[in-house]
């Protein structure tokens, strides 16, 4: 069931957002926190419809950290401006049994996906949110996880709910996503780094947000390839395989030094690797010991012994070699 369109069906997304620019002014920084993709124009509408009373019940479906709870922030803030009510944005486990469900203020309830598996739950759900539809009294519900059709089951007079999907954003989109998290954070990233971690990091948004927020601590610029590979060690934690960048530092510092020829290459490539993902990368002693299986104080040797050769020009150049080849293939990363 698609969404009804409160303003017609809009051609792009960027006229959508000029509808949005078009309210309030108190308004705009809360819809202007969106990015205008075509991921977000379903979940957009309907935030308008409700706020503006065009549809007194919404909901809000789709996987967590890209947006639900936002919406409704932004359908509270126009009805606070249009009706002179602000209300309160609920989570819908903890609301059952307590309070007036027959109330005439909007009510806004997040996560109701807490009750399903819980059949008093659930139907204490349901049976309000029938009294609510049946009392018309606006009401909008977010649902995280799974498709619209999963929400179904617990919204009385189907027919009366405009229910719209946000999906998870494709990789492209996630990068602008990015982008303006990072600008409202006043992070200016590499146009690389956005890439990698658009791609490399968890597939929340939540997830997204808290790498920000953590490099933000650390600097605000992210520019050189020095500064990437920090961050892809701060990036870590964020990670669906948290040992993926040791695995490819790992193979690609092999496959650099391997060709050289020289003596006791093994050594070499593995004390030049700890090293870069010690000093460069940032990455914990304990981690480096668990994904090479070695004692924590051998990872110190390691380290230790690559920083005495530092002082024969050779290693040093064949540091630079490394850097160089390491920094073309970023790219392919």
């Amino acid at each position: 069931m698609r969404v009804k369109r409160a303003y017609g069906a809009p051609s792009t997304v960027a006229h959508a957002l000029v509808r949005a620019k078009a309210l309030p002014r108190a308004l705009r920084p809360e819809y202007e926190g969106f990015v205008p993709l075509p991921s977000n124009i379903l979940g957009l509408e309907a935030a308008l419809m409700l706020g503006s009373g065009v549809s007194p019940f919404v909901a809000v479906v789709g996987p967590t950290g890209w947006g639900k709870s936002h919406l409704m922030r932004v359908a509270a803030e126009q009805f606070q401006w249009d009706f002179g009510v602000r209300p309160k944005v609920r989570r819908g486990g903890h609301l059952l049994n307590r309070g007036r469900w027959d109330h005439p203020a909007p009510l806004l309830l997040d996560d109701v996906q807490q009750c399903l598996g819980r059949p008093r739950e659930q139907q204490a759900l349901r049976n309000a949110l029938e009294l609510r539809v049946r009392l018309a009294r606006p009401t909008m519900i977010g649902f995280t996880g799974g498709q619209a059709i999963e929400v179904n089951q617990i919204l009385p007079q189907l027919e009366m709910w405009s229910i719209a999907e946000v999906p998870t954003p494709h990789p492209v989109e996630r990068q602008s996503i990015l982008r303006q998290m990072a600008e409202q954070e006043g992070l200016v990233l590499s146009d690389r780094l956005v890439c990698l971690l658009a791609k490399l990091v968890d597939r929340s948004g939540d997830a997204l947000l808290g790498l920000v927020k953590r490099l933000g601590l650390i600097q605000r610029e992210w520019m050189t390839f020095e500064d990437e590979m920090l961050a892809l060690g701060v990036a870590r934690p964020h990670m669906s395989d948290p040992n993926r960048v040791l695995k490819w530092v790992t193979s690609q510092l092999q496959t650099i030094i391997e060709p050289l020829g020289l003596d006791q290459h093994e050594d070499l490539a593995r004390s030049l690797a700890i090293y870069y993902l010690r000093k460069v990368l940032g990455i914990g002693e304990s981690d480096v010991s668990q994904y090479y299986r070695i004692e924590p104080g051998d990872v110190f040797s390691y380290e230790h012994a690559f920083e005495a050769a530092r002082l024969d020009p050779r290693v040093q150049r064949l540091e630079r070699v490394c850097q160089q080849d390491l920094n073309r293939a970023l790219d392919l990363f």
